[in-house]
């Protein structure tokens, strides 16, 4: 099985009577995304009329919390429902190659130890500036 073929029986799997409306709106932007070979921002799906229709014109107004709540939803859509959502900078788009996946899983890495980073370093300047510990930085080895 080729892994376009992995990827659309993955996404075949995921049953739309058990996805929440939101859920269905992102995952029906990431397909249209995906048809048309492209990247789709918050900007992107909080715009779209699938999403649009979900929301009273009042919500609407409170664009930041919208944001919020379609990452929620394709975090969800990730680790609920095994959607093979990619992200970076320039938006989310399901993968459509290997060697794409293997670019993302290395991009990930690479930002988790980065982040990793500088939470034990400014771990260790508050440990010194605060006289404190926490049992989880000290036995944590990175």
């Amino acid at each position: 099985m080729t892994f376009q073929e992995k990827i659309m029986d993955k996404i075949r799997q995921i049953t739309p009577d058990k996805l929440t409306p939101e859920e269905r709106a992102v995952m029906a932007n990431m397909m249209a995304g995906m048809k048309e070979g492209k990247k789709l921002t918050q900007d992107n799906i909080f715009f779209s009329e699938r999403w649009q229709a979900l929301k009273p014109k009042e919500v609407i107004q409170v664009m930041d919390t919208e944001k919020r709540q379609i990452r929620q939803v394709i975090r969800d859509l990730r680790l609920k429902f095994g959607a093979p959502i990619l992200s970076d900078r320039n938006g989310y788009w399901i993968a459509q190659t290997e060697d794409e996946a293997i670019k993302y899983m290395q991009d990930l890495e690479t930002e988790a130890k980065s982040t990793a980073k500088a939470w034990f370093v400014t771990y260790h300047a508050m440990k010194e500036i605060l006289n404190t510990t926490s049992s989880f930085f000290e036995n944590f080895n990175i």
